[in-house]
């Protein structure tokens, strides 16, 4: 009895390691913690990604544009990719809080029209280097929460950028990353 004890616990925790490391190696842990809304390293090694390919398509395409200046300051890129992705939780927690479960269908219907578009499919793709639904999930969701936020907020009279402002200093924040801390509504190096 105790040996099938003993094997069962043994295969339950290959099991639990198996599947650990296949979680992790996908990138799908937290880096850090916004208002409580976990961000994983997968969403900001893509977003990394996609401001280097970018930047380099776009050195390519405008000859005057120095995009050494940027890809060598890597502590900004990343910086930036941060506080993007902080920013785009801040909305989305906002608008889960207004519209509920009908956020979903309501975000699906503003990206339909993106989604039928076989040429932006095509452009988003080689110029960012992301597959398509990686690129919607990264940067077309966030705009279409960032729009329908500003829409509920101009009802109020109020605007977007002002309670952005507003409630990222207001946020908690908690970065898993060792070089970087979340201080006065803003990313910081340590």
């Amino acid at each position: 009895m105790k040996q099938r004890t003993f094997l069962i616990v043994f295969l339950g925790l290959i099991f639990t390691g198996i599947v650990a490391y296949g979680i992790v190696s996908r990138g799908h842990f937290p880096i850090m913690f916004v208002n409580g809304k976990m961000v994983t390293e997968r969403a900001y090694e893509q977003s990394i990604l996609a401001v280097v390919n970018y930047y380099m398509a776009a050195g390519k395409t405008y000859q005057r544009l120095n995009i050494e200046d940027v890809l060598n300051n890597k502590d900004e890129v990343r910086k930036l990719a941060l506080e993007q992705l902080v920013e785009n939780a801040i909305i989305n927690q906002e608008l889960r809080k207004r519209l509920g479960s009908s956020l979903e269908t309501v975000v699906q219907q503003k990206l339909v029209d993106v989604k039928k578009n076989q040429d932006f499919s095509k452009a988003a793709s080689a110029i960012y280097g992301l597959k398509f639904e990686d690129f919607v999930n990264l940067f077309m969701r966030p705009i279409a929460e960032r729009e329908l936020l500003d829409g509920k907020l101009l009802l109020e009279k109020s605007d977007v950028d002002t309670w952005l402002k507003n409630a990222k200093a207001s946020a908690r924040v908690t970065m898993l990353i060792s070089n970087y801390f979340w201080s006065d509504g803003s990313v910081k190096s340590r």
